[in-house]
């Protein structure tokens, strides 16, 4: 199967009428590993491999945390979300998820651990447990084309592909301009053989974001087996 995206940004803090309305700071973009079997080198292969993860903005593993207002007491759940998204950085996967199983006793309604376990499910083939994180994640987010994107790819990966695309329209619906959500719809297409319409969803990536790889790989390989 092409390359799938997978795509999240944690929401906004709790909104403070004393503050400007965006006044956020972003961490540094932390790298996650590729799911085992990751391969993109531009050729046929291409296809074959697993979906990766792909967080918006970025062509690699990577997603962004934005953290509270400067001056501002973070809170626990807050402090043990960065502690996770740290160790998930550095491939301490089961670390990792005791800590957002900590966030999520503490807040089970937090959207982003929610949402951040499913993909660290998804990197450990745990793809059912992946879709009901990403799942409940949208429930407290309906529409969230991030998650949406992401639910896509884990479903391609489970060989849903009639659902993958559906959750990929529904990230498109949100986001008609979101690059990821473009690829995924490709991925999902694919899947299902209707080719021209994969392409045409590439193309539609490549044209959103110059420097989508994951895009530009994925219409260039397809186009070479059409």
């Amino acid at each position: 199967m092409s390359g799938a995206t997978l795509v999240a940004l944690p929401a906004k803090p709790p909104h403070d009428t004393a503050r400007p309305a965006n006044p956020l700071q972003t961490a540094p973009s932390i790298p996650l590993p590729a799911p085992a079997g990751h391969h993109c080198p531009g050729t046929s292969t291409c296809r074959t491999h697993s979906p990766p993860l792909h967080w918006r903005g970025h062509a690699s593993q990577t997603v962004q945390i934005a953290l509270p207002y400067s001056g501002v007491a973070v809170s626990e759940a807050d402090r043990l979300l960065r502690e996770a998204l740290s160790r998930h950085q550095q491939g301490e996967l089961e670390t990792a998820a005791v800590l957002y199983d900590r966030v999520l006793a503490a807040r089970p309604d937090h959207a982003d651990a929610l949402h951040l376990l499913g993909v660290l499910r998804y990197q450990q083939k745990q793809l059912a447990d992946a879709v009901r994180l990403i799942g409940k994640a949208l429930e407290l987010q309906p529409g969230h084309a991030d998650y949406l994107c992401n639910l896509s790819a884990v479903l391609r990966a489970r060989g849903d592909a009639a659902q993958a695309e559906s959750a990929a329209r529904r990230a498109l619906e949100s986001a008609p301009d979101l690059a990821a959500a473009c690829n995924a719809l490709g991925g999902a297409l694919q899947d299902q053989s209707r080719f021209e319409e994969a392409l045409a969803a590439y193309v539609r990536a490549t044209s959103l974001d110059h420097g989508f790889i994951e895009g530009l790989c994925n219409a260039a390989s397809l186009a070479l087996d059409m």
